[in-house]
């Protein structure tokens, strides 16, 4: 059905009226798409900059951070080795020598243990479970010194003895407590995955919703002009 003019104007007047009606129209609809332009690129610049800062963070928490913990687990898991070594070994130079080994994996341990403590301030559960694998080290420390000295006094069977009751159970329960901390890291770097997920569905439905909205204006006012001709 077409747009009918008032009756009692002449075709120059109708045409001017048309003209004019057309070019409000016409403007009115730029006026309108130009604005859904700058508010769908506002929103998608926002949800850029969300996504950007989302994965600088996923990186830090599921790279990062989990990749010093694992490094730490890995030289932690030698530790062992070096004991058994000087209760093997006789001579006392060949057992000093895995003393040292031992000293220089305790002391990678601790310097990544201080890189995941700046990692994780801030955090009150992390800090809580690395405060208590701090303690479970201290004790798994102390004992690994006693048991040492027990072997370079070449007192091999009390070193076997102390090792299975006293040192290798300490090294278990830090082992455990390191472990409770590496699993909070993973949860929270899982966490981080899905609300990277998140905010990508969300740019995804806004900017669709954008272009949405602007083809149904465009028609709606393609239809208004149509019925004006």
């Amino acid at each position: 059905m077409s747009y009918q003019l008032p009756a009692g104007m002449s075709e120059t007047q109708q045409w001017r009226t048309l003209k004019s009606i057309m070019k409000h129209l016409v403007v009115s609809l730029g006026v309108l798409v130009f604005a859904l332009i700058l508010v769908g690129g506002g929103v998608g610049l926002f949800f850029l900059n969300s996504i950007g800062r989302a994965d600088e963070r996923l990186y830090v928490v599921g790279v990062e951070n989990l990749g010093v913990v694992a490094e730490v687990r890995e030289e932690f898991n030698t530790l062992p080795i070096h004991m058994r070594s000087m209760i093997i070994e006789s001579n006392p130079d060949r057992m000093g020598d895995f003393r040292d080994g031992f000293n220089e994996a305790k002391d990678l341990v601790t310097d990544k243990l201080d890189q995941v403590g700046r990692m994780i301030a801030g955090d009150p559960e992390k800090e809580k479970l690395a405060g208590e694998m701090n303690d479970q080290l201290g004790a798994y420390w102390a004992k690994a010194d006693e048991f040492a000295s027990i072997c370079l006094a070449n007192r091999k069977p009390e070193a076997t003895r102390y090792m299975r009751e006293q040192a290798y159970p300490a090294f278990q329960a830090s082992l455990q407590a390191m472990g409770l901390l590496q699993e909070k890291m993973k949860g929270d770097a899982y966490a981080q995955v899905k609300s990277n997920r998140t905010i990508i569905i969300s740019a995804s439905a806004a900017m669709a919703a954008c272009i949405l909205v602007m083809g149904v204006l465009a028609i709606v006012f393609a239809v208004r002009i149509m019925r004006l001709t």
